[in-house]
């Protein structure tokens, strides 16, 4: 458990304590988009975090049927796009804003930076990356298996 940190107002179960978010918007470089914004597409190559200030966004899975589907809407203190940034992998999911929202992004070379200067705050890191991978649906759980199992045989 994270205890003894304090939670971002309006916390929810993947927000980051204040303390990350406040030592990430030091490294990150602040952004105000409207609602309707795509911060980043499934499958692109990663090129860092967007730290939700203020607003939300919609995490969104595109289906090999074509279909779209909402896997969760997130608020201030989620880390959008993380495990893709840690784990040197494209995006898994496509970040929509559902509102105006305000943003940190913070390029993948300087949270990596970042974790190797703070590690007071890696396990921070680590809880999020946990809970947010274990938590993936079904679908995107197997083509994450799937592609670590083809690149450890390749």
């Amino acid at each position: 458990m994270r205890g003894s940190h304090s939670r971002p107002p309006a916390a929810e179960a993947f927000a980051a304590q204040a303390e990350l978010i406040t030592a990430l918007q030091q490294r990150a470089s602040l952004y105000t988009h409207p609602k309707g914004t795509v911060l980043f597409n499934q499958g692109d190559p990663t090129r860092g975090v967007y730290v939700l200030l203020e607003g939300s966004a919609r995490l969104l899975v595109h289906r090999d049927d074509n279909r779209t589907v909402q896997v969760r809407t997130v608020g201030p203190g989620y880390l959008l796009g993380l495990s893709g940034t840690i784990l040197n992998r494209a995006y898994l999911f496509t970040a929509k804003l559902a509102q105006d929202s305000r943003v940190a992004f913070v390029e993948s070379a300087d949270l990596l930076d970042f974790l190797r200067q703070h590690s007071d705050l890696c396990f921070d890191v680590v809880e999020l990356l946990g809970g947010e991978l274990l938590d993936l649906p079904p679908a995107i759980q197997h083509r994450t298996t799937r592609n670590r199992h083809h690149r450890a045989n390749a």
